[in-house]
């Protein structure tokens, strides 16, 4: 006699059997009878879910979102310290810069990654100071 392969299945059926009265639809899905009984006489046990795979859809989209901001809000103060480092080094308060495009460089990463983050935040993640900044944009 040859043993037929063992089948796992989803424990959200085994609940639904426990409910049901009859077994007539899950026979329509190839699930033994003998499985059913099984089911039937040795209740349901507890099983391990993840709580994100409860969430609604609606829930999992904002959550998506905000996330997608948080991924931009960083990309946007990363982009903008790797472009005042490689004209300024590590700091940038107290130094010159030498040459007007090297200003207008870093004042379109600042207006760049201001749409993700705040104008106040850009400044502080390079150590700008407002009034240096509007008197690099005023010339």
């Amino acid at each position: 006699m040859e043993r037929s392969e063992y089948r796992r299945y989803d424990p959200s059926l085994k609940v639904l059997s426990q409910l049901l009265t009859t077994f007539l639809m899950f026979l329509k899905f190839g699930i033994s009878l003998l499985t059913l009984r099984e089911w039937k006489k040795n209740g349901v046990r507890d099983f391990f879910s993840i709580p994100e795979l409860e969430l609604s859809t609606s829930a999992l989209i904002s959550e998506n979102m905000a996330l997608k901001a948080k991924f931009a809000a960083v990309t946007a103060e990363h982009g903008l310290a790797l472009t005042t480092i490689k004209f300024f080094g590590f700091r940038i308060q107290y130094k010159r810069l030498p040459s007007s495009g090297a200003k207008e460089t870093i004042l379109t990463a600042i207006k760049a990654a201001s749409d993700s983050i705040p104008l106040s935040e850009c400044l502080a993640a390079i150590g700008l100071s407002t009034a240096r900044f509007h008197n690099w944009l005023k010339r």
